[in-house]
């Protein structure tokens, strides 16, 4: 849950309630690029049920296209703290869609981590 991951501000703000009614795919992921966190929107869109989602590597939400530009988007989200990029995710059946990644670096109690809110830009969306 959210709290877990900002224990120090958890009681303060309700962030689990507006991680999760947020209308955009909202993802954590630990310092190795792990999903440790999806908000329905993500687990919706992708189309795996939310115990596959969590521990997928983040970069495999990419398409084949979409992966060759990971590494680069990375460094730059290492290097700036934050990071906006375009890329092509896939869902678990593997249909593909453009999205706009604002990415940024969290620095929680477990060592770092990130967070990406993603638009998904596809016609039906």
């Amino acid at each position: 849950m959210i709290a877990e991951h900002f224990p120090h501000k958890a009681k303060d703000i309700p962030y689990e309630s507006l991680f999760q009614a947020a209308n955009d795919i909202m993802l954590l992921a630990d310092a190795d690029n792990t999903i440790v966190e999806a908000n329905e929107c993500a687990v919706n869109t992708y189309g795996w049920p939310r115990h596959e989602l969590l521990g997928r590597p983040i970069d495999s939400l990419r398409s084949p296209r979409g992966r060759f530009d990971f590494p680069v988007d990375m460094e730059n989200l290492r290097l700036r703290g934050q990071q906006f990029f375009e890329t092509e995710h896939q869902t678990a059946d593997g249909r593909r869609f453009p999205v706009e990644v604002s990415a940024c670096l969290i620095d929680d109690t477990r060592g770092g981590g990130g967070g990406a809110p993603a638009k998904n830009f596809s016609p039906k969306h």
